[in-house]
């Protein structure tokens, strides 16, 4: 199954890319082939370091409200991450939105050592799952204590309120859905709307993924 969002790139961008930023090549490009949104491109480099470079859809291809912008979101929330907590995330190393190589946003960031948990997590014995989902939760507690100003997207707008931001979400959706011609949605979208006060015991705006 191909991805309508997902760009694909000539080894020969990846180098020009990589020369813009550092001034040389990599030794080793790989495809990343997790994920259906962006590509990402796993750099090694003459010295050993690895780099991973991730590039964003294009701006000709419709997305989803929510959608829009993800990765400037992506990046400003992973540097905010790395100044707030004790998390294990990569250092950005540029975020480049110029379209000067190729007609996408892009960052370069370090590359973490370690597989993604959904690949291993069948093979580990119970006690090693819950040792990795006890440090998982430690580090989404650290992440639920960066308060925000408001509610709503990172990226804003910001609400006053949990019910607020929330209705906002789903009249996003309903835009979304009736641009994409996804009527099946709009009962389930209204029944939302209409209890978003259920939200409203949340009192903290916090940063969750």
């Amino acid at each position: 199954m191909e991805s309508v969002t997902r760009p694909s790139l000539a080894e020969q961008q990846v180098l020009r890319i990589v020369d813009r930023h550092f001034g040389c090549a990599p030794s080793k490009v790989e495809e990343v082939l997790d994920g259906w949104f962006s590509c990402i491109y796993r750099l090694k480099m003459l010295d050993g370091t690895e780099l991973i470079l991730k590039v964003a859809p294009s701006k000709t291809v419709q997305l989803l409200r929510y959608e829009s912008n993800a990765m400037t979101t992506e990046v400003e929330s992973m540097q905010l991450i790395r100044e707030r907590t004790d998390f294990p995330v990569p250092r950005i190393f540029c975020h480049d939105v110029s379209h000067a190589i190729i007609p996408h946003d892009y960052f370069i960031a370090e590359a973490l050592a370690g597989v993604a948990l959904n690949r291993v997590r069948e093979q580990m014995e119970e006690s090693k799952q819950d040792k990795v989902d006890r440090q998982v939760g430690l580090h989404l507690r650290q992440l639920h204590e960066i308060h925000g100003e408001g509610f709503g997207a990172f990226s804003g707008p910001l609400h006053a309120s949990m019910p607020e931001a929330f209705r906002w979400l789903v009249f996003d959706l309903g835009c979304d859905a009736e641009e994409f011609s996804v009527p099946d949605v709009f009962e389930g979208l209204t029944l939302a709307h209409a209890h978003a006060d259920a939200l409203s015991e949340v009192k903290q705006p916090s940063l969750v993924h």
